[in-house]
């Protein structure tokens, strides 16, 4: 038993000094590239990036209990890891594919990773399907499981890019569906773990949203209403645009640690408010439009106050 202990003290501090080694490789392969992209440097980050889900998580964190050696800076890394233009197409969706097929959606890095990695699959669904077809039925279940899962649960049914493959693999299609619908059933446990660890800023975001359209839609009406007067509601604007920059300032601070992925609807909708109050509005404009938008978004925002606020 005494050797074995020993054994294991061993094999333990070796993992943990080549792990240390990797790190600080992979650190000086990301600054070298940062600081010249040719392909050199690109081949050099490809091959030190994390090859599992597992290193993955061990390197970025997960949100919640793992911080990750680099957690506080995957934002910069990650995105990188997709930019490599000089490595091909398939080697890249071979290596991303081999780290969704064991993911679980998390917090922050693994957020990131999958709302960029589900853009380069809709966009390259050929590749994948060639990738993925030699492989299991259970591996591809987990790989669309992956790849659908998060926080907003923006797909209900697989999209047409992917639903066109009912007709040319019905196994393959069946798949993938059984894999979004392991994704929506998930998505409760997902949602609830993720509100209850950030609902007390979630529900002040919601209360700043609400009074960004209150402010937004003082500020249309008076624009409206006096269309024609030189520069009206400028002191309505300045509120309505005060009360943006609070919720961006908000938003961006919390994806510092979340992701884009899980601010995406308030972002949205923030969006929506900043074209608006850059719009110039001038007689004969549609004021029918925009006032639809924003009757129906002060609505919405209502109603994802009401639910960001649950938990409180």
């Amino acid at each position: 038993m005494k050797w074995v202990l020993i054994l294991f003290f061993i094999s333990f501090s070796s993992t943990s000094y080549s792990q240390i080694q990797n790190i600080d490789s992979f650190i000086i392969a990301f600054n070298n590239l940062r600081s010249q992209d040719i392909r050199r440097n690109q081949e050099e980050y490809f091959r030190l990036f994390p090859k599992s889900y597992t290193d993955f998580i061990q390197v970025f964190g997960d949100g919640y209990e793992i911080k990750g050696i680099l957690g506080e800076q995957y934002q910069l890394y990650v995105p990188q890891y997709f930019a490599l233009f000089e490595i091909s197409e398939e080697e890249k969706m071979r290596a991303w594919i081999d780290i969704a097929i064991e993911g679980e959606w998390a917090l922050g890095a693994t957020s990131d990773f999958a709302y960029i990695l589900r853009n380069k699959v809709l966009t390259n669904t050929a590749l994948v399907y060639g990738i993925l077809s030699s492989k299991s039925s259970s591996q591809i279940e987990c790989f669309y499981r992956f790849l659908f899962q998060n926080v907003n649960m923006e797909f209900l049914n697989l999209p047409k890019e992917l639903s066109d493959y009912k007709e040319i693999d019905r196994e393959y299609y069946n798949s993938m569906n059984s894999g979004l619908n392991l994704a929506i059933q998930d998505s409760s446990i997902i949602v609830k773990r993720y509100l209850y660890k950030y609902s007390t800023r979630f529900c002040a975001i919601g209360n700043l949203m609400v009074n960004m359209m209150e402010q937004l839609k003082i500020y249309f009406y008076s624009r409206k209403n006096n269309v024609h007067t030189v520069n009206p509601g400028y002191q309505t604007k300045n509120s309505a645009s005060n009360a943006y920059t609070e919720v961006i300032a908000q938003l961006v601070n919390i994806q510092i640690e979340i992701g884009e992925e899980g601010i995406s609807p308030y972002l949205q909708i923030a969006n929506g408010v900043k074209d608006l109050l850059n719009r110039e509005f001038l007689p004969g404009d549609n004021f029918q439009e925009p006032e639809d938008w924003i009757n129906n978004t002060v609505l919405k925002v209502n109603l994802i106050k009401e639910e960001l606020c649950k938990q409180n």
